[in-house]
């Protein structure tokens, strides 16, 4: 469940969930849970920093006009004035507003509408820990990548070596076959090793998955669907399906990532003329001034730009809400254009 899904939209997936309890076919792998509690932070810090961002353009931006006494009696001047009287009310409102929420955010712990749903449903006899010992899985790990058997094996480069999964997919192993039930596993993680993929969009989940399961637990069968159409199967409400849909495809994009000259590609068609950042980079941030990019992470629309200002020191920005001009200097060129030698003939006009 995203985490910014508003109040009413929490409580009908909550309902779906604690029917599935009650009925005793709702279970969560416990490394799932953990990897959950590991992720809010950062997905509530990703709010958090929106907020932020949004106060600091709010800031940064001139919203005065000149006095002109030779216009005083002229009429568009006049109307002129009361706007710009309204825009910097709604602006001095609008910083309060987000003081409030930056607050709100802060004095969270684990009171957020989806912590506190996720207390109620993921009691302790719903969270499966895994019976397969550590020694087995890191044996069965080291197979699979050697192998290049799914789950784990396009992972290895993890700093976890790809282990999370398995023990996820050991545990609906394990689970199945001890319930002696059919299984249904949602997850809007589609991998490499889980899925046959084209064009990046994942299709149907890799046969030996279901050849696995099928031998381990004697004959029973999943199916690997992902939240939205859990939640089309479970009847949630259309505006709760809407809503997710919308959430995930924003999300997704964060885990997009592109070499240097895709990179540079798309910011030469980039619709909304945002810059693409590279680490090293040179920029112009209009409130901080001139700095260097030091790190990019979350590329997609809540891409995050760690930059070091000459001025105000570290600042940690979304980039999509930052007021960013890559500067025009021989650093940032060959940043862009890692292929080109000095031959003025690779430059394109």
């Amino acid at each position: 469940m995203p985490f910014d899904t508003n109040e009413k939209n929490v409580i009908d997936i909550k309902t779906i969930y604690l029917k599935y309890k009650s009925e005793k076919r709702l279970y969560i792998p416990a490394r799932a849970a953990r990897e959950f509690a590991n992720n809010r932070a950062n997905r509530i810090g990703d709010v958090f920093l929106q907020i932020r961002q949004i106060k600091d353009n709010l800031n940064s931006g001139s919203f005065k006009i000149n006095q002109y006494p030779i216009l005083h009696n002229n009429k568009d001047y006049k109307e002129l004035l009361k706007q710009f009287e309204s825009i910097q009310t709604s602006i001095k409102a609008s910083r309060k507003h987000l003081d409030n929420l930056e607050t709100h955010i802060q004095s969270w712990t684990w009171d957020d509408n989806v912590s506190q749903a996720y207390k109620e449903i993921f009691t302790p006899e719903v969270i499966i820990e895994v019976k397969k010992s550590k020694e087995d899985l890191e044996k069965d790990l080291e197979f699979r990548i050697e192998y290049r058997v799914a789950p784990g094996y396009k992972d290895s480069k993890k700093p976890d070596d790809g282990i999370g999964d398995l023990i996820i997919w050991q545990t609906i192993l394990e689970l199945a076959k001890e319930k002696g039930k059919d299984l249904i596993f949602v997850t809007n993680d589609q991998k490499n090793d889980w899925f046959y993929k084209q064009d990046k969009i994942g299709l149907y989940p890799k046969y030996e998955l279901f050849d696995e399961f099928r031998r381990f637990t004697k004959g029973k069968s999943i199916a690997i669907i992902n939240f939205i159409k859990f939640l089309e199967l479970s009847n949630a409400k259309p505006e709760t399906i809407e809503e997710i849909k919308t959430t995930i495809k924003e999300n997704s994009s964060n885990d997009f990532k592109s070499s240097l000259a895709e990179r540079f590609l798309k910011q030469l068609s980039n619709k909304n003329n945002r810059p693409i950042l590279i680490e090293g980079m040179e920029i112009e941030h209009v409130k901080f001034g001139k700095g260097i990019v030091k790190k990019i992470t979350n590329r997609g629309e809540l891409e995050r730009a760690e930059i070091l200002f000459d001025r105000e020191g570290e600042k940690h920005l979304l980039t999509k809400y930052a007021d960013l001009k890559i500067l025009d200097s021989p650093l940032n060129f060959l940043l862009q254009n890692p292929d080109f030698d000095g031959d003025h003939r690779d430059i394109s006009t």
